[in-house]
């Protein structure tokens, strides 16, 4: 049986392949960290690791506080079927928590009344920009968009310039 094995080599000589070049890695000069930005069209945060936009460090804490989790309170009804109470495990007992309780209300129905408490979700949720001198003022309107969208338009003034941040998302929190 031994016999039946082919042992002629048929294969070309080994060709040598020239090293690739170095890929140049380009970081341009507004370098100053990690950012998030909205993009409304498809309802989520986008990563960047550059961003001239001054405003980029606001944009960023914006989106971790109200995408966050914030901790539901004793008194809180959670949405049916959950448990679990949330929240950040490096929360300090008496400072506010991270994050916002938005999540709460993944299941309101669609009014005033609902528009209003999420309103106060998220100013609660970005208060710490005036507590911590970040922003002179914080406001939040929010609207409806067709039959199961939200938006919500952030305004931060700083006192040396104002902005506003629209966020808007299909569906629930």
């Amino acid at each position: 049986m031994a016999d039946d094995v082919d042992d002629s080599d048929d294969t070309p000589p080994d060709v040598p392949v020239p090293p690739l070049p170095p890929v140049p890695v380009v970081i341009p000069e507004q370098t100053g960290g990690i950012y998030l930005t909205w993009n409304s069209d498809l309802g989520h945060a986008e990563l960047y690791f550059a961003s001239p936009d001054p405003w980029a460090d606001i944009e960023t804490a914006i989106i971790i506080c109200l995408f966050s989790d914030a901790q539901a309170q004793p008194d809180d009804v959670l949405p049916p079927g959950e448990t679990d109470r949330r929240g950040w495990w490096a929360d300090v007992a008496g400072q506010p928590p991270a994050g916002s309780r938005l999540w709460l209300h993944r299941r309101l129905p669609r009014s005033d009344a609902s528009l209003q408490l999420l309103r106060a979700d998220i100013l609660a949720a970005l208060k710490w920009l005036i507590d911590d001198g970040v922003a002179e003022s914080v406001g939040a309107d929010l609207a409806f968009l067709g039959t199961n969208g939200w938006s919500a338009v952030i305004s931060i003034d700083r006192g040396g310039g104002a902005r506003r941040f629209d966020f808007a998302w299909k569906g629930n929190f």
